[in-house]
């Protein structure tokens, strides 16, 4: 089992203020006081440093100690264990991706067709993944289990993913962006886009979709969330 399989596994059975942390911590992107994520948080350091500790025991978040450059007591700072995975992830994934966009462009339709089968398929291993780490039920039985779940995917793709006001997310970061020309950057978009919605439709068993709007407002793409209503046998 992979981090990211372990992370899956671990969120499943998280606390509220576990997955606040590495939400948290998961925002910032980079090595984090103790400090800095109760600032981010409104909440006391202590509350931080006590959730911090079984994070750190089932190796979901890194803890290092960085001395300083004059006097005084070593610093720890803490971090997501698997951004070295996405960073790895992310540099694997970007030339095969802009090559696979860039034969699509040359379809008929623009490689319309494509980019949402290809993004489905992307989503579906996705799933396939929480699925075997045991994890699937967890997300179907809570919403906040598969809006973690849903984090942990953009996240370890390189992907910065607040929750917004409306209840969506907001993604004011992306690995993909100027990758191409427009057309090479719609049909990447795209292709995130259906990954997404393969992802929110099958964790929450048909319940719920998703729209993923590009540059959606000044600070980078939005997803919005909704019910799926429930389809009536004929004659009901």
């Amino acid at each position: 089992m992979n981090g990211i399989e372990y992370m899956i596994t671990q969120l499943a059975t998280a606390s509220p203020a576990q997955r606040k942390v590495l939400h948290t911590l998961t925002d910032i992107g980079r090595e984090a006081t103790v400090v800095e994520i109760a600032d981010r948080l409104g909440i006391h350091k202590n509350s931080v440093r006590e959730t911090l500790v079984p994070l750190v025991e089932q190796g979901l978040v890194v803890r290092r100690t960085h001395n300083p450059e004059g006097r005084g007591r070593p610093a720890m700072y803490y971090e997501i264990a698997v951004i070295g995975d996405a960073a790895r992830l992310q540099r694997q994934s970007s030339e095969l991706l802009l090559a696979a966009a860039s034969a699509m462009a040359q379809t008929s339709d623009g490689g319309e067709q494509l980019a949402d089968i290809m993004g489905r398929n992307w989503g579906q291993q996705y799933v396939d993944l929480i699925r075997s780490s045991g994890a699937l039920d967890a997300a179907r039985d809570d919403e906040e289990s598969l809006l973690s779940l849903l984090r942990v995917f953009l996240s370890t793709r390189g992907f910065r993913a607040i929750n917004a006001e409306d209840g969506g997310l907001s993604i004011q970061s992306c690995p993909y962006l100027n990758i191409g020309n427009d057309k090479i950057q719609n049909i990447v978009c795209k292709m995130h886009g259906a990954a997404i919605r393969q992802i929110v439709e099958e964790l929450s068993d048909g319940g719920m979709s998703m729209t993923l709007v590009p540059f959606g407002n000044s600070c980078g793409c939005q997803v919005f969330f909704e019910d799926i209503p429930v389809q009536k046998a004929s004659g009901e």
